[in-house]
């Protein structure tokens, strides 16, 4: 039996320091290293006493984040961008997919997002690296290129 799978090294992040930039025009980040699309949901209990003695919970508003590792070099733009990001309060046009745009198949999550955290990591034997967090600002769409 053949299984069909996309590896993480096929997906691709595509930004643009504009917010609102259409995803054709985005480009892509090729110095990111591990990338983690978090989709989550607030809950709120709307537990009764007719239920049976189970709590019942309904899923509320989301939350949409995006975390990865960004290896450094001193003439990256890209890297300026984004810490210029988070020093001035503006924020970024992020796109995660699960491979190029291109791609027939292609998916992921694409919206304005806040950069609320940079930490440099200085391993001693390892490249360094800057580990980024963002957090969605606007919602822009679930990308799903035809096939």
């Amino acid at each position: 039996m053949s299984e069909t799978y996309n590896l993480g090294m096929n997906a691709k992040l595509y930004y643009s320091a504009t917010s609102g930039t259409a995803l054709a025009s985005l480009t892509e980040m090729t110095a990111v290293k591990n990338v983690t699309v978090n989709l989550d949901a607030a809950e709120a209990d709307v537990t009764t006493r007719g239920n049976s003695g189970f709590r019942a919970n309904a899923k509320t508003l989301k939350e949409c984040g995006i975390d990865f590792d960004y290896q450094y070099t001193s003439d990256d733009s890209i890297l300026t961008d984004l810490r210029n990001a988070w020093l001035n309060d503006t924020q970024i046009e992020l796109a995660a997919l699960t491979d190029d745009q291109g791609t027939g198949g292609a998916e992921g999550p694409k919206g304005t997002f806040d950069v609320v955290s940079i930490s440099r990591n200085e391993d001693l034997e390892e490249a360094i690296t800057h580990s980024i967090s963002c957090k969605l600002y606007s919602w822009g769409e679930w990308v799903q290129v035809a096939t």
